[in-house]
């Protein structure tokens, strides 16, 4: 299978912050699947020469490569709907796009995106009856996971209690301060904290040598979060990757997370911000408990939720002979 990869090379499309999320997770697991890719910057090349003659330039590969598949992950409106759906209708390659925030997205920008493609997949459970409430058949439900190659356990002593990598948003400080006033010792990596951004590198050491790794809800996140939908925190991919990694998953609710981990057995959960610090200070004082949940989620990882098995499943629903 030849497939037209048009996925942001750099996170967020910036090569300062480094390669991002999808050429770790799903670029290079498709160069691991063994799959024919002609890799489509989209966002580097829509900085170098503009929205228009990117998108023309995309048209262009297309009828020069003729791709089985064309892959897009949107983050904005950076590509032109109609081309988009000229290559859906009026060419043999098949357009395919992964929605990733539905659960708060949904109805101002995925609706209005799906027609345009031949085929789309939600993390978001509900949203497959939104799709079909619009008149959109073509979705599939996945999940974020993690790629086994990237994400690997290290035979590393401990040199944290309690860490967090992820930015500094909302009332994420206001829990931090709360823990260190508790007696919590925690540090945080990210923009904006004191020890600043750590590659992708350091963020899997620091995963490793951390008795605990917190994740915060992505409520405290997103202010369109918490405007359009304030009920349902969603899974993300640090759920995978700490546990993928041989870390400790300490972590609030999110929805569904009970499909993907057994909480008390393979993951750590806390309720609410007022139930956190006695998680952490319990995980901490009970140490063989809290290896065996990290053993376990590991393993779970392993066998489950490794993102070739997720494009395995897409791939095979989206063309008629199975692909894999």
């Amino acid at each position: 299978m030849k497939i037209l990869y048009a996925c942001m090379k750099y996170d967020y499309g910036d090569p300062k912050r480094g390669l991002g999320y999808e050429y770790y997770n799903f670029y290079l697991t498709f160069k691991k699947m063994g799959l024919e890719i002609v890799e489509f910057d989209c966002m580097s090349i829509l900085n170098k020469i503009g929205r228009k003659k990117m998108n023309l330039l995309l048209w262009d590969t297309v009828q020069n490569e003729q791709p089985d598949l064309l892959i897009c992950a949107l983050m904005r409106d950076e590509f032109d709907p109609a081309v988009i759906r000229k290559i859906s209708k009026e060419t043999n390659t098949t357009t395919y796009n992964w929605f990733s925030d539905d659960h708060w997205r949904y109805d101002r920008f995925s609706r209005h995106w799906a027609p345009m493609f031949n085929w789309v997949s939600t993390t978001d459970q509900e949203a497959i009856s939104k799709y079909h409430r619009d008149g959109y058949q073509n979705v599939i439900k996945t999940q974020w996971g993690f790629n086994p190659d990237i994400y690997k356990a290290q035979d590393t002593p401990y040199q944290y209690d309690v860490t967090f990598v992820g930015q500094v948003h909302s009332n994420r400080k206001s829990i931090i301060n709360t823990l260190k006033k508790n007696g919590i010792q925690i540090t945080c990596f990210g923009a904006d904290w004191p020890n600043g951004r750590i590659d992708q590198e350091e963020m899997i050491a620091v995963f490793n040598q951390s008795r605990i790794n917190l994740n915060l809800n992505n409520s405290s996140t997103n202010k369109w979060y918490r405007f359009w939908k304030k009920d349902r925190d969603q899974i993300k991919g640090r759920n995978f990757e700490v546990p993928g990694s041989g870390g400790f998953l300490l972590t609030g609710n999110a929805d569904n997370l009970e499909k993907y981990f057994v909480p008390g057995k393979e993951i750590g959960l806390y309720a609410s911000e007022d139930q956190l610090t006695e998680r952490i200070k319990y995980y901490l004082e009970n140490e063989s408990e809290r290896e065996a949940i990290k053993t376990a989620g590991y393993r779970r990882s392993q066998e489950e939720h490794s993102y070739s098995r997720r494009f395995e499943v897409i791939f095979n629903t989206i063309f008629s002979n199975p692909v894999f």
